[in-house]
């Protein structure tokens, strides 16, 4: 209990001294680093093209997986079908997981279009 409570008491510690700095973080100077400071729009450029490239990046690898869960998911409601109801409604259950979450994951850019839509016409 002691050590849950130093634990805490060190990130609070850390955090305060983190934020509570005399702004040097927030400079419109470059940084003793020699970053440049970046305009708000090239930062969300960059943003928006790396989250792009994730996306583009994982489509191969969501979709093999969903392919192989939906085989054995059909392999085992086939081999169980004469075997239970129940064994079957849990097979069918993630049949449909499955497939929920394939049409919010092909989905995403569209329903985060969406949402900016939103956002930039209030």
């Amino acid at each position: 209990m002691v050590k849950k409570k130093l634990v805490i008491l060190t990130l609070l510690v850390m955090a305060l001294i983190l934020f509570t700095g005399n702004g040097t973080v927030f400079a419109d100077t470059a940084g003793t680093a020699g970053i440049e400071p970046v305009s708000p729009e090239e930062f969300a450029g960059k943003l928006s093209e790396t989250t792009e490239n994730i996306y583009k990046s994982l489509l191969p690898l969501v979709d093999s997986a969903a392919k192989v869960a939906l085989v054995v998911a059909g392999v085992v409601a086939l081999f169980f079908l004469f075997g239970g109801v129940t064994i079957l409604k849990r097979v069918l259950g993630a049949i449909m997981a499955v497939g929920i979450a394939l049409i919010l994951f092909h989905g995403a850019p569209h329903i985060i279009a969406l949402i900016k839509g939103f956002i930039t016409t209030s």
